[in-house]
């Protein structure tokens, strides 16, 4: 009779153990990271940072993270997360490093129209004269054909606002 229990108690341990493992799977499946090369170019013409005449070409990895989930109320909240770093080298052949940092935090009802929050950051040193950091914090608004960023913190001179278009933060 004990051995009956022992053995109904290791099964009912092992299964719970399948069962968390299976749980865990589906939350790690529901992120969909996506890791890819970045390449870009950063001139004097599009951030005030980078000296008159002079250009920084840099590579580097960048990992994507994609979760959506569904809220309370039928919604659903979607969480994008970019991390990306790499080299750069200037038209004197100085060298540097980067860094970038994104994060969107927004929900919908209608998986069509989207709000929330995002915060931005890029920053590139080395042993040149170009030295950027770069970033914001604010509200965000999307859907099939729009994409508005409202900052509500700005450091250095990161994107157009108006156009999103890339200055000091090429990301």
């Amino acid at each position: 009779m004990k051995i009956g229990r022992f053995v109904s108690a290791l099964v009912a341990v092992a299964l719970s153990g399948v069962a968390a493992e299976s749980a865990h799977a589906a939350r790690k499946a529901a992120a969909r990271p996506n890791t890819h090369t970045v390449t870009f170019t950063i001139t004097s013409s599009q951030c005030a940072s980078v000296p008159a005449g002079a250009d920084v070409q840099a590579t580097g990895i960048q990992t994507d993270i994609v979760r959506e989930h569904a809220i309370a109320g039928g919604g659903t909240r979607q969480i994008v997360t970019s991390h990306a770093h790499g080299t750069a080298t200037d038209q004197l052949g100085n060298t540097y490093v980067w860094s970038y940092s994104f994060q969107q935090n927004a929900t919908s009802t209608d998986r069509q129209n989207w709000t929330g929050l995002v915060v931005d950051h890029f920053s590139l040193a080395g042993s040149g004269p170009v030295h950027i950091v770069a970033g914001f914090v604010g509200s965000v608004a999307f859907d099939a054909n729009t994409f508005t960023i409202t900052p509500t913190n700005v450091i250095g001179d990161p994107i157009g606002f108006d156009d999103i278009s890339p200055h000091c933060d090429p990301l």
